[in-house]
């Protein structure tokens, strides 16, 4: 007990220890945002574009400029006053102020353009920084899969080590062949060969890695990141929440209102330029120029320019710049679609692997088992060394596929997070942390001014850029000339270099002591929860908030953490994933300036549609949008009352009000792209949409609840009209369970379909027909039973033997004439003989083989078949 504490102690002593020292994917990605050049080349070009917003303001200000000229003139003649050429030094100075009164509204739409621009990148910049961080965590899971697979080859490599072993044993002491020696040394060779490869793709893992984190990582210090992460409540709404969300569809967004800035500021070539000028002249006498005295002119103007004609050319380039606007909307809708690609995928994956792995674990635990039991068998002599490998390589197999799944499942989950631009946020799991991130989106217009002169050693090791291999190393005293630490041989990856490493063959990921050997009774750390990759993470508990009363259908709110993690109202789930006979969306109401009037027919159609179905529990969402507006509170309020409008009038033509769900979607859903201010007005608008439910259908069969006569069918059975499964001979026993499916109407069936034959076990001797006293007690029972249920009919079916000299015809006859004597026999002891039908079978069918003497005398016999009083039919 006592060891077991220590040895306790010592292992959790190791974990904190090692956890110091960790390089988790949390730190690696955290790394590579801080140091990646991809996001500060981003983020160097955020700061860029926030002066472009300065430069267009600068067009607010007035422009002085001093202009000062110095030169010779040469008078030249002048007419009037017979003036001879005179050549004199000139001196100029004038200071002149220019103030731009209207433009067209260019600066405006100018500024409103570079505010775009900015948020453009700000936003490109967090888009960046997402797709490194995605890239970071794909590199980092595959340096895990690589090392894992490795170390799973060189299993291989030690279970083929002892069975060569084992077999060179066998085969020295003659106890096996040479073929066997031959084939277990190439299957040595191969897993070697394998193990290389293996080592191979683990080195090219670890040189991506390098690439996104400028450092050679220690793999030893890499840990397995938890499957714990629950997913939105249903592909749709990781779906949606990724539309609205991802960084690159909110660039695009972006873009396309830096268009519309655009195209409004073109429209300004259309108008006059109105300048303010003032100018102060002034010139001294005294200089040899052409004043006699000083000219301080000062001068002051309106200038108006307004160009009439170019060619066509703002005509054209007005059109180019609504061309523009189509061609970002239209790369909106394709990151769009890339988006819904990207994200379906990886949901599909993730839900996919599950259920594989659930196999792969089996698989492995029976291959397991199979090897164990191949290698006691083959030294028994029961197994060949064919099936000895081919266990084995089962084995290893299931180890890759299962290291292969885990992984690719773990990676699902950031896939699908990253599409829902998640992925930083999740990882960082600090919201400070995470707001420093992403801080240009938060503050955009906050200036961040670069300044000169650039460091060209980054890493600050002592190497210069242009020399360093590792442009991203840990200051520390072991940086060698190229940059890189330096680095410490451990072969097997546990941390302690091969001098210390007393253990050099230590499984990859177990836990080591300062020796390098693996500490008793404690896990390796790549080994997994198995359930959290079969099962789905829990999402919400007893803590998880309600959803608001604001939001509605289209509100989706999520969160990895169940205790924030807001769950869909019933009636969300019924509208996003029930199943309906109708879902009719009506033309949207505009609300701009609403005169119900004037939308009459328009609103007395939705309810004539809407009336049709009223005596069903149908739905009616009635979504109120506004045009864009900065104050949301102002926006919701406006939208809802647009959707209460529509509602109330809905309601007083005659609509249950209780069917009627009336939500508010602000202005977050554009019906319209408002480049021109006039456009703002299609954005005021409501939304009728009604649903009506798919009728129930319990048991489905295909027919409804309220026609249906059989309301549990069990599936797969085809039913009639009424809901009842087809019971072709009318026996009582459904197709799909009749293994008789021609009986006769009226024969009684067992449960099979089959009519119930009774044998009588009257027999007859050969070529008779005349009943033996033997049998009277039969037939004298089969009475009794047929006066106790007189409901009942009986078919008495005669059968014949058949032997070398058998004539058909004759037996026909024979059977019959002994199924005659029963009859007449039963007739005498009281039955009616209404109720007797006879048939002759001859030797037509036979209970048993005739090919004996006691076969035909079995097959000598009488057979009777109820049926239901008056419903005899014969074949």
């Amino acid at each position: 007990m006592k060891n077991k504490l220590v040895n306790t102690l010592l292992t959790c002593l190791l974990f904190v220890a090692g956890n110091m020292y960790a390089l988790t994917l949390k730190e690696s990605v955290v790394e590579a945002l801080n140091t990646n050049p991809v996001v500060q080349e981003r983020l160097k070009n955020f700061n860029a574009t926030q002066q472009d917003l300065n430069i267009a303001e600068s067009e607010f200000y007035p422009s002085i400029d001093y202009v000062g000229r110095y030169g010779r003139n040469r008078a030249g003649e002048l007419k009037e006053d017979e003036v001879t050429d005179q050549t004199y030094r000139y001196y100029s100075n004038s200071l002149k102020l220019t103030q731009n009164l209207f433009n067209g509204f260019s600066t405006l739409n100018k500024i409103d353009y570079q505010k775009t621009r900015i948020l453009a990148a700000a936003h490109h910049y967090v888009e960046n920084a997402n797709e490194i961080a995605f890239q970071t965590v794909q590199a980092y899971l595959d340096v895990l899969r690589a090392y894992q697979l490795y170390q799973n080859a060189q299993e291989n490599v030690n279970i083929n080590e002892s069975i060569y072993e084992d077999v060179k044993s066998l085969y020295d002491t003659g106890l096996t062949t040479k073929s066997e020696m031959t084939k277990i040394h190439a299957s040595l060779s191969l897993s070697k060969s394998n193990l290389l490869v293996q080592r191979n793709n683990a080195k090219e893992k670890e040189f991506r890695f390098k690439r996104l984190l400028g450092r050679t990582a220690d793999v030893s210090s890499m840990t397995m990141p938890q499957l714990d992460l629950p997913l939105p409540e249903s592909l749709e709404r990781a779906t949606m929440y990724a539309i609205e969300n991802n960084p690159s569809i909110i660039v695009s967004h972006y873009n396309i209102k830096g268009s519309e800035a655009l195209y409004r500021e073109q429209k300004s070539n259309f108008y006059p330029k109105i300048d303010f000028e003032l100018e102060q002249v002034y010139n001294e006498p005294e200089r040899t120029n052409s004043f006699n005295s000083s000219d301080d002119r000062i001068s002051a103007y309106i200038v108006m320019s307004w160009n009439l004609f170019r060619g066509g050319a703002d005509v054209a380039q007005l059109q180019k710049s609504r061309s523009t606007i189509h061609k970002e909307v239209e790369i909106l809708r394709d990151l769009k679609r890339q988006t819904i690609e990207g994200i379906e995928l990886s949901w599909s994956a993730y839900e996919m692997i599950g259920h594989q792995l659930k196999e792969l674990y089996q698989y492995n635990v029976n291959a397991q088992d199979t090897l164990e039991s191949y290698k006691s068998e083959y030294e028994l002599g029961r197994r060949t060394l064919l099936d000895l490998l081919s266990a084995q390589n089962d084995l290893i197999n299931s180890k890759s596929e299962i290291i292969n799944a885990q992984i690719d499942k773990l990676f699902a989950q950031y896939r699908i997070l990253d599409s829902m631009g998640l992925l930083v946020n999740v990882i960082l799991g600090d919201e400070t942390q995470y707001n420093q991130v992403i801080s240009p989106t938060l503050q955009p217009y906050v200036e961040v001014k670069d300044t000169l002169p650039i460091n060209n050693d980054v890493d600050q090791d002592g190497v210069v850029d242009n020399l360093d291999i590792c442009d991203n190393s840990l200051v520390g005293n072991n940086i060698k000339p190229y940059g890189c630490a330096q680095q410490t041989v451990d072969s097997d990856f546990d941390g302690v270099i091969d001098d210390k490493d007393e253990c050099p063959l230590t499984s990859f990921g177990d836990v080591v002591d300062e020796k390098g050997c693996t500490v008793e009774n404690s896990e390796n750390k790549f080994v997994v929860d198995q359930n959290a990759y079969i099962e789905s993470v829990i999402a919400y508990n007893e803590k998880s908030p309600m959803k608001s009363e604001k939001l509605g259908l289209y509100d989706y709110e999520f969160s990895v953490d169940p205790n924030k993690n807001v769950k869909s109202t019933p009636m969300d789930n019924h509208l996003m994933y029930g199943k309906f006979e109708l879902i009719k969306r009506f033309k949207e109401v505009n609300m701009n300036h609403f005169k119900a009037a004037n939308s009459d027919e328009q609103l007395e159609a939705i309810v004539n549609d809407i009336k049709a179905y009223q005596n069903q529990d149908i739905t009616v969402t009635v979504i109120g949008h506004t045009r864009e507006n900065s104050d949301k509170e102002e926006s919701y309020n406006d939208a809802m009352q647009y959707a209460q409008t529509i509602k109330e009038i809905l309601i007083k033509k005659g609509v249950k009000k209780e069917v009627i769900l009336a939500q508010s979607r602000l202005d977050n859903d554009k019906l319209y792209v408002t480049t021109r201010y006039i456009d703002r007005r299609y954005n005021d608008r409501v939304h009728v949409t009604m649903y009506v439910p798919e009728a129930l259908d319990d048991d489905k069969d295909g027919v409804v609840n309220e026609l249906d006569q059989c309301p549990n069918t069990p599936k797969g059975y085809k039913v009639d009209n009424k809901g009842c499964p087809f019971d072709d001979d009318k026996d009582g026993v459904v197709n799909e369970l009749d293994k008789c499916p021609s009986t006769p109407v009226g024969y009684i069936v067992d449960e099979s379909g089959c009519s119930k034959k009774i044998d009588l076990r009257v027999l007859f001797e050969h070529d008779s027909s005349v009943i033996l006293p033997k049998t009277l007690q039969q037939i004298n029972l089969f009475k009794k039973y047929l006066d106790d249920f007189p409901q009942y009919n009986v078919v008495i079916t005669g059968h014949a033997s058949k032997d070398s000299n058998a004539l058909v015809q004759y037996n026909m006859q024979l059977s019959l004439q002994r199924a005659n004597a029963v009859k007449a026999y039963l007739v005498e002891q009281g039955i009616d003989e209404k109720r007797i039908t006879t048939i002759g079978k001859g030797f037509s069918e036979p209970l048993v083989s005739n090919d004996t003497p006691e076969g035909q005398a079995k097959n000598r016999r009488i057979e009777a078949q109820l049926l239901e009083a008056a419903k005899v039919e014969l074949n």
